[in-house]
């Protein structure tokens, strides 16, 4: 139990509670997966609430392994990321951000550009005063 298991050993570890159960798994680094038994739902529904891993799995341990539509990967020192189907694509892409302007207003918006006149900076000052006004007013509603 000091190191992650990459094989065919499962340690099962027996509690007399929940409670129990709760503060062992707190008390650890976070695990790549808890995997919890019990025929309570209230039981699987604190494990799963009351802990933090990098996936959860009540009553199954293979299955979860075999639906790819389910991302799986850890949390902390276990790992980041999700794997998995779609979701090994997404964690080894990089979504990259572009923003396309056109120049069509370039008329307007050229008074942000150097060298800036008396007239250009009190119209930047004014249009600048507006748009914080709105953001408030966005905020409001």
């Amino acid at each position: 139990m000091q190191q992650d298991i990459c094989g065919p050993v499962l340690p099962v570890l027996t509690v007399n509670s929940v409670e129990e159960a709760i503060a062992f798994i707190n008390k650890q680094e976070k695990a790549l997966c808890v995997y919890a038994y019990s025929s309570d739902s209230q039981v699987i529904s604190r494990l799963m609430s009351e802990t933090s891993s990098g996936s959860f799995c009540a009553n199954d341990s293979v299955l979860q392994s075999l639906m790819v539509a389910l991302p799986f990967g850890g949390v902390g020192s276990s790992g980041m990321g999700s794997y998995h189907g779609r979701h090994s694509f997404d964690t080894f892409s990089h979504r990259k951000a572009c923003l396309l302007r056109g120049t069509r207003f370039e008329c307007v918006t050229y008074l942000r550009y150097p060298p800036y006149e008396d007239r250009n900076l009190s119209l930047m000052t004014w249009a600048s005063s507006l748009s914080q006004k709105s953001q408030g007013w966005c905020q409001i509603m």
